[in-house]
Order: structure tokens, then sequence, then C-alpha cells
């Protein structure tokens, strides 16, 4: 699956259904310096996409870091 920010951020996870896990959402939270408290809202975009909204402990949406994950470079798009 992907996960898709405003900013262009693009994070790859899988999700293990077995286990109810969600691999590689570590990163996400690492490279967006969540620290809890935020509310985080999951919009479907598509098969495997989906839109992510990140609302802040003040109720509004956060600013987002100008980031790019790695993987996000190197590996093909889902679709």
């Amino acid at each position: 699956m992907e996960l898709k920010l405003r900013n262009g951020y693009i994070m790859r996870v899988q999700l293990d259904l077995v286990k109810g896990e969600v691999k590689g959402f570590l990163w996400f939270f690492k490279d967006m310096e969540l620290s809890g408290g935020e509310l985080l809202l999951f919009e479907y975009f598509g098969r495997f996409s989906f839109n992510v909204y990140i609302i802040g402990d003040n109720g509004a949406e956060i600013s987002y870091p100008d980031r790019v994950h790695c993987l996000q470079l190197c590996l093909p798009s889902v679709g």
C-alpha cells in the first residue's frame, strides 16, 4: 500500500492481515517527526493508495516537512 501526503511524500507499507499489523509504518512516524497526540486521517484513493492527513493536537492539519523517504526514489509506483 502507498501512503501519500500533500507535500509529495510517499511511503510504501505492507499490511499483514494475519497479524493485523502494518509493516514499515515506523518510518512514517520518524520521517514526519510525530510525537503522539496527532490524529491520522486516511482517505482511500484507489486499489493500494491512501491519502493521509495529519491533524495536530490543536485540531488543525499540520505543516508537512519537506521530506522524501529514501525508498520513494528507488521503487516503482504501485498501480
